[in-house]
């Protein structure tokens, strides 16, 4: 935020000079509150229509001073999913009285991970990932139901479409194995981030005249994780830009980790990217 005000500010001075107009998006309820959507819909990229659009993100494996611009994919979509398993209550002591929904949830996450391994292409990225469980009220009670709690990741649309089928398909096979019945919720939550090749050679011409081509890394590797910044790239061209921020004198600290500090001298190099960007878009497009 801090940032795109910097560079709004800037930009302002020049508004007598600037060709088409500039906006700035200051978003509120990020990532899984879905303020992106509520941005679009709202006709944020609309009157006028954006063009282009870029945003700033500090990125702890790019060191100080550097930019990372990289065509094509950044970041993957995200999809979360809950699977419901439902047997017959019962008592520990009598398991033949009951259906036991934890050893069908225990089997079915097994069979889950075959989807990424001997399903998916080996050459497209795809994770299916389970991190929450609920279970039980006490030791020697077999409960009802069990739910699991899981997220999908992967660049590829088709395989996005494929993990959600077998997910439910293998669930309601494994549960009816068993004697059990399964439901599922699935949400898809953000599409993959993909960088618009035009408008990253574009950029990259711009920031390496302003900066040196050494200030540039184009090689970092694609992630996993998600970024709702992704939202509006499923409607207009645009530029994931990162900001580096790690120490070369020391390991990588992870963004989400407790002990990340933001190095404030990000804040003047990504001020004058964003600057350059748009003063120069201005002058060649329009």
């Amino acid at each position: 935020m801090a940032v795109v005000l910097g560079a709004a500010k800037i930009l302002a001075r020049y508004k007598n000079v600037l060709n088409g107009n500039i906006k700035t998006i200051f978003q509120p309820s990020e990532e899984n509150t879905g303020g992106a959507a509520k941005i679009v819909e709202a006709g944020g990229l609309k009157n006028p229509d954006v063009d282009v659009i870029i945003t700033p993100h500090v990125w702890h494996d790019i060191p100080k001073g550097k930019l990372g611009l990289r065509p094509g994919p950044v970041m993957a979509s995200s999809d979360l999913f809950m699977l419901k398993v439902d047997g017959v209550a019962g008592h520990g002591a009598w398991p033949h009285m009951a259906v036991d929904p934890l050893p069908v949830a225990a089997e079915l996450i097994l069979a889950l991970q075959r989807i990424v391994s001997r399903e998916i292409d080996p050459m497209i990225p795809a994770c299916v990932s389970i991190g929450k469980m609920e279970y039980g009220t006490a030791a020697n009670v077999v409960s009802k139901s069990v739910a699991m709690h899981g997220t999908v990741r992967t660049f590829d649309l088709e395989a996005r479409d494929f993990i959600q089928k077998r997910i439910g398909e293998i669930a309601e096979g494994v549960a009816r194995s068993a004697r059990a019945s399964s439901t599922m919720e699935y949400v898809r939550v953000m599409p993959p981030l993909v960088n618009d090749p035009d408008f990253v050679e574009f950029s990259t011409d711009v920031l390496a005249r302003a900066f040196g081509r050494e200030a540039i890394v184009a090689d970092y590797p694609a992630t996993m994780g998600c970024e709702e910044f992704s939202v509006y790239l499923e409607h207009v061209p645009g530029l994931f830009l990162l900001l580096g921020s790690r120490d070369p004198k020391g390991p990588a600290v992870e963004i989400h980790n407790p002990k990340f500090l933001f190095p404030e001298e990000c804040l003047p190099i990504g001020v004058r990217a964003l600057c350059e960007i748009a003063l120069n878009y201005s002058k060649t497009v329009y």
